[in-house]
């Protein structure tokens, strides 16, 4: 209470005259901020989802002009703009999806603190969601749903594993899927049988010549697709992601797509 009240107030009187003045509310923003007593942290999620050059001249400018009092945390799925001369700063720092995966050894840690000492159950995760933090917490919320629903604590009965994938299904259409356009859509549900590929293979599969752009737009996109290894320029899907995408496919479709790419490797 009682924070930027005068940005707010600025912001309020400007929108009235048609006339919003983004630039002095966000420098009284700052200085409000300034004066506060304390250390604080702003986090702002899915900038990705920002498509407004304006907006975007704000998020940068206020990066730029941090008191010294304040972090920012930027979430994205991936950077979605040009960052230019802010790549100089010293002060930003980048963390990476993978530095965020939780460990075979995190998950077992994890699952103890919610009383689940079960070291075959945290390899089974791992193996299943490969350290995705969300896809853990979806788990244990299913979990406990089931549970108080058939009134006992087995967690991998039937109707845990049901209302598990229906919160996974849901997240993933609602956070991914949906967010793409339906050509791209297609192009991933069409894919999903192939537990790897390359962009030899899904031209095969999909009888057409140009996957490489659809790949690389997934890799823009960091949609759930992780570079194999050991093999250049091979790909894998998460397994959560083609659980929900093979589905999709028809048994006829499934069963065509694994013969094209039999006779790809042939």
């Amino acid at each position: 209470p009682g924070i930027v009240t005068d940005p707010l107030a600025h912001l309020q009187a400007s929108k009235d005259q048609q006339d919003e003045d983004c630039e002095a509310v966000l420098l009284l923003l700052l200085d409000e901020l300034k004066d506060l007593h304390c250390p604080f942290i702003l986090v702002l999620d899915n900038l990705h989802c920002i498509d407004n050059p304006v907006a975007w001249q704000v998020v940068q400018y206020m990066m730029m002009q941090l008191p010294s009092n304040m972090r920012l945390m930027l979430s994205s799925r991936y950077v979605p703009v040009a960052l230019g001369r802010l790549r100089l700063d010293p002060r930003l720092e980048f963390i990476k999806q993978g530095e965020l995966c939780f460990s075979l050894q995190d998950i077992s840690q994890w699952l103890k603190q919610r009383g689940i000492d079960d070291q075959q159950q945290a390899l089974s995760l791992m193996q299943r969601l490969q350290g995705w933090p969300a896809g853990l917490g979806l788990w244990f919320a299913s979990r406990n749903v089931s549970s108080n629903i058939s009134g006992n604590d087995s967690g991998k009965d039937g109707e845990s594993k049901l209302q598990e994938q229906e919160l996974l299904t849901d997240y993933l259409m609602g956070e991914v899927l949906n967010t793409l356009d339906d050509s791209l859509k297609s192009f991933l549900i069409k894919i999903a049988p192939l537990q790897h590929f390359n962009e030899g293979l899904c031209n095969k599969v999909l009888k057409i010549d140009d996957s490489s752009r659809w790949i690389q737009q997934i890799l823009h996109l960091n949609i759930f697709i992780d570079n194999l290894e050991q093999r250049s320029g091979w790909f894998s899907l998460h397994p959560l992601l083609i659980e929900v995408l093979s589905p999709l496919n028809s048994e006829q479709q499934r069963k065509q797509t694994h013969l094209l790419a039999f006779q790809y490797f042939k």
